[in-house]
């Protein structure tokens, strides 16, 4: 895949746009694929009155990929020591 960190959505100031993640429910559909909803807030009003949703349709085999890199990128994330001289 190719890198898209250039395509992402920003601000005014240039500041990457994002949604976080308040919750998510997968399941199947019509026995060939997945359902992804994923609930998100975009500001802290939206994160009060319960976020919004998006549903996102997915292979098994984008399901595995996803799962796969999520994985990934997780176990790193959570294993790299905390740099206290950090900003």
């Amino acid at each position: 895949m190719a890198d898209s960190r250039n395509d992402l959505k920003r601000d005014g100031s240039g500041n990457i746009m994002t949604r976080p993640v308040m919750g998510w429910e997968i399941g199947p559909l019509a026995e060939t694929a997945l359902l992804l909803i994923v609930r998100h807030a975009g500001s802290a009003e939206e994160f009060e009155a319960g976020g919004e949703t998006t549903q996102l349709l997915l292979t098994p085999q984008q399901a595995l990929l996803l799962a796969e890199a999520l994985t990934k990128w997780g176990s790193t994330l959570h294993r790299a020591p905390i740099d206290p001289n950090a900003n």
